[in-house]
């Protein structure tokens, strides 16, 4: 046992005195600074030896904030372990907070000194941190000591923005992004980069800040874009902590075409003083919602629109295109209606104004529109000689139309019925002759419409009344009557009447209180020979509701020559008038030439043509609002016409082509000739290779016209029935009435024959002779023997 003690005791004592004589030595590690919260620091002190076990460890902190100055935090006794270090850590456990813990050589739960955690309050823990760790042996805290001190700087949370943080711009347009920076350690080196670069390009893509704060750069967009683009415009923020930190922010952009407003059309060019005007104009491009307005630049002539005096510079209309719209865009303004007083008219332009909704909103203009403002026309009416006639004289109706814009459609009607339309220019006058079929009054009306327009300008009508007298100046005249006449020798008389209007009332000649004949206004009586005595003549016309009734009477004496006074010859043939008369009409070939007219038609404006060549008026209409071409092509084929059906005579025949995008309804009027019956008047249209009845049709005697409708390429022709007519003499007579005995001759009917019935006969006779010959010759030699 002693002998154990004393070694050990040996072994203490040259320990204590070795230990004794030694200072604790030790490295330490610089501390990890600075750092950005919430990173974390580490601070290490190794390679402790020297001194006397254990060793006395405490750890005091000063801040640069003041709150602490050589603070104890923690203190513990230790012996080194196996890897003979104090591993302290400083963690940054919010912003009001530090929390550090030493280790004894490991950093695990059972190696751990002390931990403590420091708060600061309203205070943060941003600044710089001193540590000081003091070691001590176990001989003494003044015995053997030695201290290790490191700083540890701890920065706000790297932040990063970038205002603003989203714009839309159009095409080329220049944006300003700033990016600011604060906290994290200086300096920050900054990328700038654009996620499509179609949108547009940077005027930089890097660059840096020696502190927090802000730098710009400026974005363009792209001035070629056609259409809409997107991009996230980026910058990375990098610090320069010892364990650097990077932070990104963005900004998304979105990039518009450049807007334009094009194509400001007008519903109508050129109006008369009381039409309306549409706009359209198409607007492509910017950001939406945009908003349009329709500005009056300038007119060169007073104007009211919408009946308000017009103001140039003045906004006529607003239309808002809202977002989600889809390109093309095109929006029509609310028509206005343009007035003027202005005896010649003018013009007035408008323009687009526009402005869009980018961030920095762009105001653009489409090009200017002008139209025309013509007066508004009317028409003035007079009649030459007078709105006052006799009948069956002629009037003429005069119609000038002033102001508009011209041509002018004008159309004629009688009592509401059509007649000839014609086409004028401004302040020219048109005019139409006429004759009234009966006495009475008449309204004429001229309608017209301004055709010059875009959209067509309906005039307002005018009317006037025409009064028709009775005429009273029926008159008849005879010629060549000798008063005396001798026996035997040829007379002729001839009755001449005032004619009449399409034959209404016709002269009747008398002979002895006989019909002789009817006629319009000429009728000649002529014999060769007569039996002596006297002969009445009364020709007269009885008039009617137009014409007052007159008469002529007259007398014709035949005697017997004197003696030695001879007629021609002394056989006389007398043809007997017959009762029942056969008239065969012939066809009446109208000529005329081909000939193409192009108008617009529409449910406003129907078309009426009149080709006079054909004596044919044709009246087209639609149900269709939208104005249409219509080409109507019209030439007479009577010489080419295929022939008539059965018992018809062929008049006229007309080819017609009627072309249009629309459906129409088209009625054709065809004059014919008077001296027809109005009852054998028939149309016919020629299809499947024959001609077929067309029905219904309407004939109007007055006029001599057949109207009805046809399709849109035909071959029509107008035929008179050829049927015998039988025409009855009346038998009232206005006249004595004389028996004329008349003496038929008789004539000797004379045989006649051919030459082949001779030559029979005479062959015959020859036969009969050689016959009777050859008999007696035969008996002459039987008597012999």
């Amino acid at each position: 046992m002693k002998a154990l003690l004393i070694p050990v005791f040996i072994m203490a004592m040259l320990a204590m005195l070795g230990i004794a004589g030694a200072q604790i030595t030790y490295t330490s590690n610089a501390i990890t600074t600075p750092i950005d919260y919430p990173q974390n620091a580490v601070y290490t002190i190794s390679n402790i030896a020297g001194g006397i076990l254990p060793y006395t460890f405490n750890v005091y902190v000063t801040n640069s904030n003041s709150l602490f100055s050589h603070t104890l935090i923690g203190s513990n006794t230790f012996s080194p372990g196996t890897t003979n270090a104090i591993i302290i850590t400083i963690n940054s456990v919010s912003t009001a907070s530090v929390n550090v813990i030493a280790y004894n050589g490991v950093q695990s739960s059972t190696n751990v000194l002390f931990s403590n955690t420091i708060p600061t309050g309203s205070n943060t823990i941003y600044g710089a941190w001193t540590f000081n760790a003091f070691f001590a042996d176990s001989t003494g805290a003044s015995a053997n000591t030695i201290a290790s001190s490191n700083t540890l700087t701890i920065n706000p949370a790297l932040a990063v923005s970038v205002s603003p943080a989203s714009n839309t711009l159009d095409a080329n347009q220049a944006l300003s992004l700033a990016t600011t920076v604060s906290g994290g350690t200086p300096s920050f080196s900054i990328g700038y980069t654009p996620s499509n670069s179609l949108c547009g390009s940077l005027s930089s893509t890097s660059n840096t800040l020696s502190a927090d704060g802000s730098n710009t750069i400026i974005f363009t967009a792209n001035s070629l874009l056609t259409s809409s683009c997107t991009t996230t415009f980026t910058a990375s923020v990098t610090d320069h902590a010892s364990t650097q930190v990077t932070q990104t922010a963005t900004s998304s952009l979105t990039v518009n075409p450049t807007p334009t407003a094009n194509s400001l059309t007008p519903s109508n060019t050129v109006l008369d003083s009381g039409q309306s005007v549409t706009y359209n104009v198409i607007l492509n491009g910017g950001t939406l919602p945009i908003t349009a307005n329709l500005v009056l630049v300038s007119n060169s002539i007073p104007l009211t629109i919408n009946g308000a005096n017009a103001v140039p510079g003045s906004t006529y209309n607003t239309i808002v295109l809202g977002s989600g719209s889809a390109e093309p865009n095109t929006i029509t303004f609310n028509s206005l209606i343009l007035g003027t007083s202005n005896a010649i008219g003018g013009s007035a332009v408008f323009t687009v104004n526009a402005v869009d909704s980018a961030n920095t909103p762009v105001t653009f203009n489409s090009l200017s529109s002008t139209i025309t403002v013509d007066p508004a026309p009317s028409i003035t009416l007079t009649a030459t000689p007078s709105n006052s006639i006799p009948y069956g004289k002629s009037f003429t109706v005069n119609a000038v139309i002033s102001g508009g814009t011209g041509h002018f459609a004008v159309y004629w009607f009688l009592n509401s019925n059509s007649i000839t339309p014609t086409v004028i220019s401004a302040n020219t006058e048109t005019s139409n002759t006429m004759q009234l079929p009966a006495a009475g009054n008449y309204a004429y009306t001229v309608e017209a419409n301004d055709i010059g327009t875009s959209s067509v300008y309906t005039l307002t009508p005018a009317t006037n009344t025409v009064v028709v007298s009775s005429n009273s100046t029926l008159t008849a005249s005879e010629t060549g009557n000798p008063g005396t006449s001798y026996f035997e020798q040829p007379v002729s008389i001839t009755f001449t009447g005032t004619p009449t209007i399409n034959n209404q009332s016709a002269w009747s000649l008398y002979v002895n209180g006989v019909l002789f004949g009817k006629t319009a206004s000429t009728i000649t009586w002529s014999e060769s020979m007569k039996n002596p005595g006297t002969y009445s003549f009364t020709f007269n016309n009885p008039g009617n509701s137009n014409y007052a009734s007159n008469t002529l009477t007259t007398t014709l004496n035949i005697v017997y020559p004197p003696s030695g006074v001879t007629g021609p010859a002394t056989t006389v043939t007398t043809t007997i008038p017959t009762t029942t008369v056969t008239t065969t009409i012939p066809p009446t070939p109208i000529v005329g030439s081909s000939g193409t007219v192009n108008k617009t038609i529409s449910s406003s404006a129907p078309v009426t043509l009149n080709f006079s060549n054909e004596l044919a008026i044709f009246s087209i209409s639609t149900t269709s609002s939208a104005p249409a071409p219509i080409s109507t092509f019209v030439a007479n084929a009577t010489k080419i016409a295929p022939p008539a059906p059965s018992n018809f005579t062929l008049i006229n025949a007309l080819n017609i082509s009627i072309k249009t995008s629309v459906n129409v309804t088209a009625n054709v009027t065809i004059a014919y000739p008077c001296s027809d019956s109005a009852s054998s008047i028939a149309p016919f249209i020629y299809k499947n290779g024959t001609w077929s009845a067309i029905t219904p049709f309407f004939v109007n005697p007055a006029t001599c016209t057949v109207s009805f409708a046809v399709p849109s390429d035909p071959l029509v022709g107008i035929f008179a029935k050829t049927v015998p007519v039988t025409t009855t003499v009346p038998t009232t007579t206005v006249a004595p009435t004389t028996t004329i005995p008349t003496t038929v001759p008789v004539t000797p009917v004379t045989p006649h024959y051919n030459g082949l019935e001779i030559a029979i006969v005479v062959i015959v006779i020859i036969v009969i002779i050689l016959v009777t010959a050859y008999y007696y010759a035969t008996k002459g030699k039987r008597s012999h023997r």
